[in-house]
């Protein structure tokens, strides 16, 4: 058998499907909290907003640092039947029973007390939501080495979440509805049990899609010794990988401009578009779209490799904002979807410059065992997921000075200052970005080429391993 067939030995079909299974058991309940979670605990717990507001961003930062713990646990362990598995579904159990108990009907307490409560089980949520993330990211590095497979992967993710996003989107607030009423407690704790099961179920699809390959071999160092890693390692990892380090600046930045935009997309429906009703219809709109640029960018990361795809895809977002710009001021104020066809734009095209993001950081753990001999995907993974977190975490902060800046506050009516800051804003946010991404990419030495190298002189010290 040749050193490349070692090297790339594909998934089965049925392996990437249920891999690709782990978007719903991510998503359904990060989606859940981020649309959802304030409204309950406002609407319906009866906690102050601003209170809500300030638990958020202190879990937000607290979200960043355990990332770096999770990922140093990962590396000390070696359990006999691999690990991946174990993290995925220990932490997806974590999650589902704190998001349960973040909602459970606690209505006659003091809202001291539900404060607590609420905390306390938002924290242990974000641990178990990073132990599964860790499992997750490891999961990307061993369940395939063939480029072209990790390419299909985000692709197969876009479909399979779908449904994700309708239910979410479309469908909460009616099974509440069905199930006793959104201001009943209690309804919300049926649904989210529901919802739970679900992404448990996907969770365990998940690590059966990597029985075959999460065994203790695949995590083998190529010196075959055991190390001790610590927390200095992480400094190791970031100085010894250059790569890593573009892409932390690539993705993040990205990252940070998304959050802008999510987190501007209120005001741009109230100021610039001028039609609060259409958004739920928007984001319907968009979900055909944003596949299509999915399975698009999938195919180019296929032809080109990732690197490529990225710096193409970028290019073809900062064209789609510059248009978006020029065009929004020419549609009539009011019109539904014609006024909000740049919304659409934007947000469809941003696939072509972030299905890569997963495949990139396996590419770079590869690569930094060829480089070192240490195979540490825990570590890897999670130094890009906290820069990424703490950058990102910026935006919303960003947003608040821009929105002081220009004076908005409630019930002050649209002026060209407040419709071009929050325009400009919102277009060339994502647009630095992107040239973020481009200028990263020049940087970024791993290509097609490369990463055959690497595979293949992986493969060959694969084969001396078991010959010895």
């Amino acid at each position: 058998m040749s050193n490349e067939t070692q090297a790339i030995k594909p998934a089965k079909n049925w392996q990437l499907v249920l891999f690709s299974m782990q978007s719903i058991a991510n998503n359904l309940p990060h989606i859940f909290i981020l649309v959802f979670f304030l409204i309950y605990h406002t609407n319906v717990n009866g906690l102050a907003a601003a209170v809500m507001g300030i638990m958020m961003t202190a879990a937000r930062m607290f979200d960043g640092i355990t990332d770096p713990i999770v990922g140093l646990v990962f590396e000390k362990l070696n359990p006999k039947y691999g690990k991946a598995r174990i993290f995925i579904i220990v932490g997806n159990i974590i999650l589902n029973i704190c998001w349960v108990l973040m909602f459970l009907n606690i209505t006659s307490v003091s809202n001291l007390f539900k404060l607590v409560w609420v905390f306390v089980f938002y924290v242990l949520y974000i641990i178990g939501y990073t132990i599964m993330g860790v499992g997750f990211r490891a999961g990307w590095n061993i369940i395939t080495k063939d480029p072209k497979q990790r390419s299909t992967i985000p692709i197969i993710q876009q479909f399979v979440s779908m449904p994700v996003i309708i239910m979410i989107g479309g469908f909460t607030p009616k099974l509440l509805g069905m199930m006793g009423g959104f201001f009943d407690a209690n309804s919300w704790v049926k649904l989210i049990i529901g919802y739970a099961i679900i992404s448990f179920v996907c969770a365990l699809l998940t690590a059966l899609s990597l029985s075959s390959t999460d065994k203790p071999e695949s995590y083998k160092n190529l010196d075959l010794k055991t190390k001790k890693y610590k927390f200095k390692d992480y400094a190791h990892v970031i100085k010894q990988s250059k790569p890593l380090r573009m892409l932390v600046v690539a993705f993040s930045t990205n990252k940070l401009a998304q959050t802008i935009t999510t987190a501007m997309s209120m005001y741009l429906y109230l100021y610039v578009i001028q039609d609060m009703e259409i958004r739920g219809i928007v984001s319907m709109a968009t979900i055909p779209f944003t596949l299509i640029f999915a399975v698009l960018g999938g195919m180019l990361s296929r032809k080109v490799g990732l690197k490529k795809s990225l710096v193409i895809g970028s290019w073809v977002c900062i064209a789609a904002g510059i248009v978006a710009f020029v065009i929004f001021p020419m549609m009539p104020l009011g019109k539904g979807l014609i006024t909000a066809s740049p919304v659409i734009l934007m947000s469809a095209v941003i696939m072509l410059a972030t299905v890569q993001t997963d495949a990139m950081v396996s590419d770079v753990t590869d690569d930094y065992k060829w480089r070192t001999g240490d195979h540490v995907p825990g570590m890897v993974g999670t130094t890009f997921s906290f820069v990424d977190k703490m950058v990102s975490s910026v935006g919303t902060t960003l947003v608040g000075f821009l929105l002081a800046a220009l004076g908005i506050k409630a019930g002050i009516e649209a002026t060209p200052t407040i419709y071009w800051g929050i325009l400009g804003f919102f277009l060339f946010a994502p647009i630095l970005g992107h040239l973020a991404s481009i200028w990263a990419m020049k940087y970024y030495d791993i290509d097609k080429e490369h990463m055959k190298k690497v595979q293949d002189a992986l493969a060959q010290d694969k084969m001396a391993d078991a010959e010895a």
